[in-house]
């Protein structure tokens, strides 16, 4: 399972960073030749950083592309349970023994619990995705001594009783509509239990893991014991699914969410280095040539995407050139991320770059005319997908328009348009959702969905 921090936040201001790989790599007053194992690790290094910058742009796409569901209005204005304020409002019932027992001790007892209260929640889990039709769901082995202590030493100061994920499931749903009916069955069926509802993350202004990932977590008390049922959008779970917890540490280690161009991490670097590490980038290629990368391999895409980066930095831009081409060419033609994503556009950046570099001025040209078209594209796709929410959303106690740009109206307009959304999914829970027929909406017996 990923086991994402439930808490966690980056309260660094958003700049442009670079991490420094000098730690890593023989400095240029270095005489003797350099020495293979460090040059393999910057390799490494850089490598992840790019990979970990490309599921980020990934994060972003899927997130856009969640906002364009009609029924998200609604998700975005729902409250949450036990999430306000900064601290955490829940924790474990401390029991008179606590009082003179370690905090090692105490995360020891807590583990016993969880292993208790692990086949109950197992359990209520799969009567959980029973219910809704949700074929993918998972149990995470219950969390370590080490890790609960560190965790609970770097982010509630050394409270063990604040760590609510010693058990934990996860299921992955398909769409904003079953994460909803999610939050109506759970209210239904396990009322009682519900300590916290989280989803901050998937809120429009919400803040993301590190890393870019978003997803919702449900803290129940089984018996008697604080569990955690992680719910994951299928469109984030895609990009690295079981993969993610992985990803997420190595996020937060390499502060990932302040760099913003994967090939400025090469800036420090001396080029008797950077030739090092084209050797150890064409040894990861495995033979995969540009004619025969295909366009689902991911891993030999990730290998050529760094490659060009240090192709631009050792001024070799028509090698740089070639792998841009032919990465632009086939990220364009993946149905799954095409001509209008990140990567894709970030590509055509450094692409139109190498060509000035080699003045190809026409070339380069006709790559920023590119650019710029992409760019008004993605505009029009937004206000397409604004107009067709309207219109599908549009009832006619709502009139407001919705390109007026008053501060006023705007908040209006957001106001009606969450409303709308939830007269939709009101007026759609029960033929989408056969178990959700006769169950009284949460919003009636909740806060979660009463905000409107």
């Amino acid at each position: 399972t990923t086991e994402n921090d439930d808490d966690a936040t980056d309260d660094s201001p958003d700049i442009e960073y670079t991490p420094s790989i000098e730690n890593v790599v023989v400095d240029d007053s270095e005489e003797d030749q350099v020495d293979e194992n460090l040059a393999q690790d910057s390799w490494s290094f850089y490598h992840e950083v790019c990979g970990l910058i490309s599921n980020r742009w990934k994060y972003e796409e899927a997130f856009r592309q969640i906002q364009m569901d009609p029924l998200y209005p609604y998700l975005n204005n729902c409250s949450e349970v036990n999430c306000d304020g900064e601290a955490k409002a829940i924790m474990h019932k401390s029991d008179a023994a606590y009082k003179t027992m370690s905090a090692a001790e105490i995360a020891a007892d807590l583990q016993k619990k969880a292993e208790i209260a692990r086949p109950e929640l197992v359990k209520l889990c799969k009567e959980l995705a029973k219910s809704l039709q949700i074929s993918k769901m998972g149990v995470g082995p219950v969390k370590e001594l080490g890790a609960a202590i560190e965790k609970a030493n770097k982010r509630y100061g050394g409270s063990v009783l604040q760590v609510t994920d010693f058990c934990r499931t996860f299921v992955v749903v398909k769409d904003v509509a079953t994460l909803l009916a999610v939050f109506e069955m759970v209210n239904s069926m396990m009322a009682n239990r519900i300590c916290r509802i989280k989803f901050s993350s998937l809120k429009k202004d919400g803040q993301t893991l590190s890393g870019g990932y978003r997803d919702c977590k449900i803290n129940l008390l089984v018996e008697g014991h604080i569990c955690e049922i992680q719910i994951h959008l299928l469109s984030f779970w895609s990009v690295s699914q079981v993969k993610g917890y992985g990803y997420y540490q190595k996020a937060v280690e390499y502060s990932i969410d302040r760099i913003k161009d994967p090939y400025r991490s090469l800036k420090s670097i001396s080029d008797k280095v950077l030739t090092k590490l084209i050797t150890y980038g064409t040894k990861s290629l495995a033979g995969t040539t540009l004619d025969t990368l295909a366009f689902d391999d991911d891993e030999q895409l990730l290998n050529y995407f760094a490659l060009a980066g240090i192709f631009l930095r050792l001024n070799e831009p028509a090698k740089a050139e070639a792998i841009l081409v032919r990465l632009t060419t086939l990220r364009s033609r993946n149905s799954s991320m095409g001509p209008l994503h990140t990567e894709t556009l970030y590509l055509k950046k450094n692409l139109e770059t190498a060509l000035r570099a080699q003045d190809l001025s026409e070339e380069a040209d006709v790559v920023a005319e590119q650019l710029v078209d992409a760019e008004k594209l993605h505009k029009e796709e937004a206000d397409d997908a604004t107009a067709s929410l309207w219109e599908f959303l549009l009832t006619d106690d709502i009139l407001v328009n919705p390109y007026h740009q008053d501060d006023d109206e705007i908040d209006e307009r957001e106001e009606k348009k969450s409303i709308a959304s939830k007269n939709q999914w009101i007026q759609s829970r029960d033929k989408l959702f056969k178990k959700l027929k006769g169950i009284k909406r949460a919003d009636a017996a909740l806060p979660l969905l009463n905000k409107q």
